[in-house]
């Protein structure tokens, strides 16, 4: 396995964890492209339906891990947009 098999992972794993925390802090979705996260996660969806396909193991799981923050991120751009609405 060379070391971008391991590295792409990694960072696609981590590259939403960013935007979660400024969702946490901020309490705002106001700033943030929401259809970019959905098409973000349906081709995340694709990207792990192959994966598992294949088997790769390293694909599954970074796949899956964003997905989760893809998934968590969308649902606080439209809570926060929802709530403010609402006020």
């Amino acid at each position: 396995m060379t070391i971008l098999n391991i590295l792409a992972p990694i960072f696609l794993i981590f590259s939403g964890a960013p935007q979660l925390i400024k969702l946490f802090k901020t309490k705002s979705g106001d700033d943030i492209s929401l259809i970019t996260y959905i098409l973000t996660l349906i081709a995340v969806i694709i990207l792990l339906v192959n994966s598992v396909e294949t088997g790769n193991t390293t694909l599954i799981v970074s796949n899956t891990v964003s997905c989760f923050f893809l998934v968590i991120n969308s649902f606080l751009i439209m809570k926060y947009r929802f709530e403010k609405n609402t006020r």
